[in-house]
């Protein structure tokens, strides 16, 4: 995959960027505050559907505009594809491939992958479990775009579930979001756990390279015993919590069962 063009409207400190771009290393120079990591962090917003930097999109977008528009010719071996996104503050994002509309800017998942590496990654190592979690969940989006929806869909019902919980809902009500932020979130356990059984032999051979002294180990912990790559049976036990926990996470108006 290799961008050939990248186009900006309105984002961060430009109000039109057009960038040809060719194989091989490219150095961005400049000052601090021109604009070099807006550069680099529009085409990982293509690739995650949000910024390393940003929670959300309002920084994105350049002061006295409504919206941010990303645009990249995306090269492959056998085709050229170009994709569009516009990014919004008080809508959803729009995005298009070869001028088509999508349905959803996650139809635009997997077309430009990037892998990046910042100052911000030492959080991964010394921030809180949901640095890793992050980092875990964009490799695997990398690897498997459609990860992307099982990340998304389990997001959207804990936080339907969590509405629910602070009006202190009927069981009746909350049923179905059970079993939904049960589904998401044993698959989403599967889906982590089978990840990391790939990612370790990689990890365990580069690893040697810089210490033989004391090995390193990848384990994933979780508030759930016995969890496995068995998305079913992941399934099973965060509905045995979500349904022994309810008085507590009634009290608290909060989910506290999942994968994490």
């Amino acid at each position: 995959m290799l961008i050939t063009n990248l186009n900006l409207t309105n984002y961060r400190s430009y109000s039109t960027l057009d960038l040809n771009l060719g194989s091989g290393i490219t150095i961005f120079v400049g000052k601090n505050g021109e604009g070099k990591t807006n550069i680099a962090e529009s085409i990982l917003y293509l690739t995650f559907l949000n910024s390393h930097r940003a929670s959300g999109n309002t920084p994105l977008i350049k002061l006295g505009t409504n919206a941010a528009y990303i645009r990249a010719k995306v090269k492959y071996p056998e085709r050229e594809i170009l994709v569009e996104l516009e990014i919004n503050i008080d809508k959803a994002n729009r995005a298009k491939i070869n001028q088509n509309p999508t349905r959803s800017q996650k139809e635009i998942f997997g077309i430009v992958q990037a892998i990046y590496f910042s100052p911000e990654d030492l959080d991964i190592v010394r921030g809180d479990p949901s640095e890793r979690r992050r980092f875990i969940d964009q490799l695997l989006t990398l690897r498997s775009p459609r990860v992307a929806a099982v990340i998304s869909d389990y997001e959207r019902a804990v936080k339907q579930r969590n509405s629910l919980l602070k009006t202190r809902a009927s069981t009746q009500a909350l049923e179905p979001w059970d079993k939904q932020v049960a589904d998401f979130g044993g698959q989403l356990i599967s889906l982590r756990l089978n990840g990391l059984a790939q990612l370790t032999p990689l990890f365990n051979q580069i690893y040697k390279e810089i210490s033989n002294v004391k090995p390193a180990e990848i384990i994933y912990k979780s508030s759930l015993e016995g969890i496995s790559e068995n998305a079913t049976e992941n399934s099973e036990k965060i509905m045995e919590k979500l349904t022994s926990n309810r008085s507590s996470e009634l009290e608290r108006g909060l989910t506290l069962t999942g994968p994490h």
